[in-house]
């Protein structure tokens, strides 16, 4: 399954997310999406600051304008902005699509409530670890963003050679 197919299957419906290892390149397709819809306004937001600056660093070269709300800033960006979902609530919820990285970590009894500002938005989310969690989460995720489109497991991510075999010899 390669990142173009993934993506396609995910940008031919409206809701729904990708269960991909880690290492497979979520966030590039994130990229993807923001290129192939240039006149569109995107909201990305996932719980963890560290994730967000990460996803700020990577995507800031190739979206210019790319505004940033949460960790103290508060730039909002013409059309993509990264928000912490600390800080969704300064979102005006006008976003065309919205972006969930690790959704799991997002879709908690307090940040619940935040997404249903996004009355029109085609929600997209991602995760390496959506189902089957101890919290049921799951159920919320898809509730909330639409059910899992693809699923890339970590040795198809062997396979395709996005990330190595890990080998764990234990000693006494």
């Amino acid at each position: 399954e390669s990142q173009e197919e993934s993506l396609t299957s995910l940008l031919n419906n409206y809701f729904g997310g990708l269960d991909a290892a880690p290492g497979y390149g979520k966030g590039f397709l994130i990229r993807c999406i923001c290129t192939l819809y240039p006149e569109a306004k995107i909201d990305i937001t996932t719980d963890s600051t560290v994730v967000c600056r990460n996803l700020q660093d990577y995507l800031e070269p190739y979206i210019q304008d790319l505004g940033f709300v949460g960790d103290g800033t508060k730039i909002k960006g013409k059309r993509v902005t990264i928000y912490t979902t600390d800080s969704l609530q300064h979102a005006d919820g006008d976003a065309d699509i919205l972006i969930v990285d690790e959704v799991h970590m997002v879709v908690t009894e307090k940040a619940c409530p935040k997404f249903s500002r996004y009355k029109k938005a085609r929600r997209y989310w991602f995760s390496a670890t959506p189902e089957g969690r101890s919290d049921n989460t799951d159920a919320r995720v898809e509730a909330m963003f639409g059910p899992t489109r693809k699923v890339i497991t970590y040795q198809d991510c062997v396979r395709m050679g996005l990330v190595v075999n890990i080998r764990v010899n234990w000693l006494d």
